[in-house]
């Protein structure tokens, strides 16, 4: 299915369950579509998104953490990520961003 843009509509058939099993084995493709499920305004997105939410710090390994970095323009936050996630890297841990600009 092609949008009017050209792009391909979203959609996945995988449970939310499915969906979490996946994304804990490390599977991109599927956090990619559950973060477009819970940043999505539909409806009938709704329901597994939530699940998935619910389900992902049950399921998350004992490695794992997720970090917020807030502040105003201009003060450094892309610089610390980029240090802060080399950093990680170099100590062997795998690192994601997921930035979003109001």
């Amino acid at each position: 299915c092609v949008g009017a843009c050209g792009r391909r509509a979203f959609t996945t058939s995988a449970t939310a369950e499915e969906i979490v099993k996946s994304i804990c084995e490390g599977n991109r493709t599927h956090l990619s579509k559950a973060i477009t499920l819970v940043e999505s305004a539909k409806y009938e997105h709704q329901e597994k998104s939530q699940k998935i939410l619910t389900s992902i710090p049950k399921n998350a390994s004992d490695k794992s953490f997720r970090m917020g970095i807030v502040g105003p323009p201009g003060v450094g936050k892309s610089t610390f990520i980029e240090a802060l996630g080399m950093m990680a890297i170099q100590h062997g841990h795998r690192v994601g961003v997921l930035a979003v600009d109001p």
